[in-house]
């Protein structure tokens, strides 16, 4: 199913690896909310699928990114967990929050330390190195 434009259509449920800026503009059109609390909303599916490009259109529009679901889990623990650590580095830099505590009693930082043995590529260890400094700078600002 294609939008009058000729883009594929796309709703709350419809993942978004393959989706661009011009598609979160046909959902703006149609009244979605894009960082809405779903697993399926387009704040949460490009974390999930590492869509960078998704992502910093997501913020360029304004989407929270400290929005929590319904697991309290947020974009950026989405993005750990799928493997996509430069990204939540990229959201954490760009002012999300990287200090919480979701639904389970799970920090952050506990779920990324969780995820090393993930990182063993040269790239994805790069990115998970930087995320884990990042992360253990800010969870030591709270403990003092």
């Amino acid at each position: 199913v294609r939008d009058p434009r000729g883009l594929r259509r796309l709703d709350k449920n419809y993942g978004t690896g393959d989706a661009t800026a011009e598609h979160l503009a046909v959902l703006v059109e149609a009244g979605v909310d894009l960082g809405a609390e779903n697993s399926g909303s387009p704040r949460v599916r490009a974390a999930k699928d590492g869509n960078v490009p998704l992502a910093r259109a997501l913020v360029r529009m304004g989407v929270d990114l400290d929005r929590a679901d319904r697991d309290g889990d947020r974009a950026r623990t989405h993005a750990i967990r799928g493997g996509a650590y430069g990204l939540a580095l990229e959201m954490i830099r760009a002012g999300a929050q990287p200090v919480f505590t979701n639904n389970e009693g799970r920090t952050l930082l506990r779920i990324a330390s969780g995820r090393a043995q993930a990182a063993d590529e040269a790239e994805l260890a790069a990115d998970y190195a930087g995320l884990m400094r990042v992360l253990e700078e800010a969870y030591a600002d709270v403990d003092r």
